[in-house]
């Protein structure tokens, strides 16, 4: 199951807790990276958080992977994960597509 987990620095998080932690907090997603757990890892644009993508069996298994992270442990970090589901409304193009006209790759309708 793909999941999205968007993180957090806590407000008055005391920086020299975050960096005591962040060794600890790289390893454990580079681990992650290796396993296949964490197919991608983003800061977000204007700081204070990021955001894993994760690839795991079910969202009980990223949910624990992220609040296993030694910042999220500690109460540093916030984070809320999202399980994903593909997207079906694509399926909305076949369903208007005009009575009687044949479908053509490549003119809309198809």
């Amino acid at each position: 199951m793909k999941t999205i987990a968007i993180l957090h620095v806590i407000e008055g998080a005391q920086p020299s807790r975050l960096q005591a932690l962040l060794p600890d907090e790289v390893r454990m997603a580079w681990g992650g990276m290796k396993s296949g757990i964490v197919r991608a890892a983003h800061y977000i644009a204007h700081g204070g958080g990021g955001v894993l993508e994760l690839e795991t069996a079910d969202a009980a298994q990223a949910e624990a992977f992220v609040q296993a992270l030694p910042l999220v442990a500690a109460g540093l970090v916030s984070c809320r994960t999202y399980p994903l589901v593909p997207y079906t409304g694509f399926d909305l193009l076949m369903t208007q597509a005009r009575p009687g006209a044949r479908a053509e790759p490549g003119d809309g309708t198809a």
